[in-house]
């Protein structure tokens, strides 16, 4: 797990608040091909299958999104994001500032 996991989920919880994520493999996938949503980052649930996490991978790899894959389960992703209940294994971040905050955090900076 990440040293600054929970500032990291918070974050994602203020974007979700201010209306700037997308959730879910399909819709997240679609709004980085079509370029209008403006995908700034892109985090995968630790328990994520193998071909969903290969599928997003591969998808900011190929758009030149930013990819990480966080430390939490997809029920807490799903809880911080408002759709407690279900899974939610992909979130894509939608503000620069708020993405670039979440990566200084992943990366220690």
């Amino acid at each position: 797990m990440l040293s600054n996991e929970n500032k990291v989920l918070g974050l994602i919880g203020i974007a979700k608040k201010a209306g700037k994520i997308v959730t879910g493999t399909e819709m997240t996938v679609d709004a980085v091909r079509g370029g209008k949503k403006g995908v700034k980052l892109l985090l995968c649930s630790a328990d994520a299958s193998q071909t969903t996490y290969k599928r997003i991978k591969n998808t900011a790899e190929y758009y030149k999104v930013p990819f990480y894959t966080l430390g939490s389960d997809k029920e807490k992703l799903a809880g911080i994001t408002g759709r407690g209940g279900e899974q939610i294994s992909v979130v894509g971040i939608l503000d620069e500032g708020l993405s670039n905050a979440i990566r200084g955090y992943i990366e220690g900076n």
